[in-house]
């Protein structure tokens, strides 16, 4: 964005603005007096006008709906069931035989079983 276009005739008005990172994407958005609009734009491009709520890409002047690519950790990790049933599974495959009895896990699992019996 140029100079005049964020400095404007009154440095005191207050105008809204979004910021775009290097894909397009709305990383930023608000209202600011035009003097401090390029306090805003550090790492980012900045736009003058207001930008939805949400996530969105700016594109050729349209603002399209971003859905970020989850990572391969995130997705797998939200995949697993909770640490307490995974612990659970390797104590019963030990107990019955399936692997061996990984010394001190299997013990001390099996002393919290038997204080703490299901019901």
């Amino acid at each position: 964005m140029n100079s005049s276009t964020v400095e404007g005739d009154d440095p005191y008005e207050v105008v809204s603005y979004f910021v775009t990172d290097r894909q397009g994407v709305v990383i930023q958005a608000g209202t600011s007096q035009r003097l401090h609009l390029s306090d805003h734009a550090r790492g980012g491009v900045l736009h003058l006008g207001a930008a939805p709520h949400g996530r969105f890409r700016y594109i050729d002047g349209e603002f399209e709906p971003y859905t970020p690519e989850v990572s391969y950790d995130l997705a797998r990790r939200d995949g697993y069931p909770p640490i307490e049933e995974q612990l659970d599974m390797l104590w019963h495959a030990m107990d019955q035989g399936a692997m061996p009895k990984a010394e001190p896990f299997y013990t001390t699992l099996q002393k919290v079983k038997q204080q703490h019996p299901k019901a």
